[in-house]
C-alpha cells in the first residue's frame, strides 16, 4: 500500500466523520416533541380528541396533532391551556372557530354556508340526470321508406347467420 493510498483513506475517514458529526448536531433541530403536554389522564383524553378534530390552518388537510407547523404547536398549547383553565370542548372549538373560521373544525356546525356546499353536488346530479333524460328522449327516430325497408330485408336475408 502506497503512501498516497493511505493519505486518501485518512481523508475519506475524516470526511465521513465530519458528516456524521454535522448530522448528529442537526438531529435535535429536526425533532419536535409531540409529547410536550403533561395533563391528568381525564384531560389528556379530551386533549387528544380535540387536537385530532382541529385542522391546521397552514397545512390545510392535516389535523394539529399530526402537523409540525409552528402554528399547530401553538394551537396544541392553546388547547392545553384552555383545558387546564376548565373550558369545555365546545367552548374551545367556538373560540378557535371565531378566530380561524369554520375551516379549523373537521366537523363544522350546520349553517347556510355548509348547506350550500352539501346541496351543490346534489343539484348538479339532478340537473345532469334531467339533461340526459331529455336529450335521450328527444332523439329523432329514423323513419324508413317502403323501399328502404325492402332493401334492409334483402340485406338481412343475404347475410349468413
Amino acid at each position: 500500500m502506497s503512501k498516497c493510498d493511505s493519505v486518501m483513506r485518512i481523508r475519506l475517514h475524516a470526511r465521513i466523520l465530519w458528516t456524521v458529526v454535522v448530522l448528529a448536531l442537526c438531529v435535535p433541530s429536526w425533532a419536535e416533541s409531540k409529547g410536550e403536554v403533561d395533563l391528568p389522564p381525564a384531560l389528556m383524553e379530551r386533549y387528544e380528541v380535540l387536537i385530532a378534530e382541529l385542522r391546521c390552518p397552514k397545512c390545510l388537510n392535516i389535523n394539529i396533532a399530526d402537523s409540525n407547523a409552528p402554528i399547530a404547536t401553538d394551537l396544541r398549547m392553546f388547547v392545553r391551556d384552555q383545558l387546564l383553565d376548565g373550558k369545555s370542548n365546545s367552548e374551545i372549538k367556538a373560540h378557535l372557530r371565531e378566530r380561524y373560521g369554520d375551516f379549523i373544525d373537521y366537523n363544522p356546525p350546520l349553517s347556510p354556508a355548509t348547506l350550500v356546499l352539501w346541496a351543490i353536488p346534489i343539484v348538479l346530479l339532478i340537473c345532469a340526470a334531467l339533461i340526459f333524460t331529455f336529450v335521450g328522449s328527444r332523439r329523432d327516430k329514423v323513419v324508413l321508406t317502403d323501399e328502404e325497408r325492402a332493401r334492409l330485408q334483402r340485406l338481412k336475408a343475404q347475410r349468413p347467420s
